[in-house]
């Protein structure tokens, strides 16, 4: 059902006359504004008994002070998440969040980690791309502030050896990236590929993933990577990417404080000497039919 309104404001009361007419057991919003909009709706009379279950993508303390009106969330989350039935975080670092910060109650919240379809990536992603025989590194992600890919140009400037960085994405911030390479004289090491259908054979030849957000919940592109075997570089600021540190082989995944640290364990990454998919070391809780189950049975409860 498509409500063919560009802006939540336009679109919250044919919303609430769409959810009055069907009157749905539960709804299920996954996006910060969106999920206040529908707690709110559901005070006003006419939806029914509608129970409202909520996903919080990101870390709150880092997403709301960077948005230009995310102290309306901050508000939002004190007051009006504890009026959800039940609230999907993508990690441990959201639930601590929300229940500690924003008052919402243990009983409200639950984890249900990012679903990856390991099966179908790994398919696609052979045969890999080739080599140069340098290290290559690769970003992956909508080319916003967010991301800070903007901060990584500028501190790959820094590193002297040869290397290939690919940034893979699209987003209001490609001319200004586009221009930072230039500035840096950078054109020969990095590429800005827009968005590509099939990513997976480029990401399964890299040497490695680099993860430069301002704030994340769960980047699922890292969860993409350890599932082609790729090791992960990320900020402090990658949410529940630190919950992932302890899941898997030693050294596949390093969170760094963005500077300094984050360059140093750049430079240390080696070029692979083969061109062969590597094993996946994804953790089990990671995979799409665990997910899917946990979310079956989240909703099951609620009807």
């Amino acid at each position: 059902i498509l409500l063919d309104r560009a802006r939540l404001r336009t679109a919250v009361f044919p919303l609430w006359r769409l959810l009055a007419r069907l009157k749905p057991a539960v709804v299920f919003s996954t996006f910060g504004h969106l999920n206040l909009a529908i707690l709110l709706l559901r005070m006003i009379p006419g939806m029914g008994r509608c129970r409202v279950l909520i996903r919080e993508p990101n870390t709150p303390s880092k997403s709301h002070p960077a948005l230009r009106y995310g102290w309306i969330l901050s508000l939002g989350c004190r007051w009006v998440y504890p009026q959800a039935d039940q609230i999907i975080c993508q990690s441990d670092i959201i639930k601590y969040e929300l229940q500690h910060r924003f008052r919402v109650g243990a009983h409200r919240l639950g984890v249900i980690h990012n679903a990856v379809d390991q099966r179908r990536i790994r398919q696609q992603a052979e045969p890999l791309c080739g080599r140069s025989g340098v290290p290559l590194y690769i970003a992956i992600g909508s080319l916003t502030y967010q991301k800070g890919f903007d901060r990584l140009i500028g501190l790959m400037s820094e590193i002297s050896h040869e290397y290939e960085l690919v940034i893979m994405g699209e987003g209001p911030m490609r001319g200004e990236l586009t221009r930072l390479v230039s500035h840096f004289s950078l054109g020969s090491r990095i590429r800005i590929v827009g968005y590509q259908k099939n990513p997976w054979p480029l990401l399964g030849a890299s040497d490695v993933l680099l993860i430069s957000s301002r704030w994340e919940g769960m980047p699922n592109v890292a969860l993409e990577a350890l599932a082609l075997g790729v090791p992960v570089i990320g900020t402090e600021t990658s949410g529940g990417l630190k919950e992932l540190v302890d899941l898997v082989d030693p050294g596949y995944v390093k969170v760094e404080q963005f500077g300094d640290d984050f360059r140093r364990a750049i430079e240390e990454v080696k070029p692979s000497s083969g061109n062969r998919l590597r094993s996946s070391v994804l953790p089990d809780r990671y995979d799409a039919a665990v997910a899917a189950e946990s979310f079956k049975q989240l909703v099951r409860g609620m009807v």
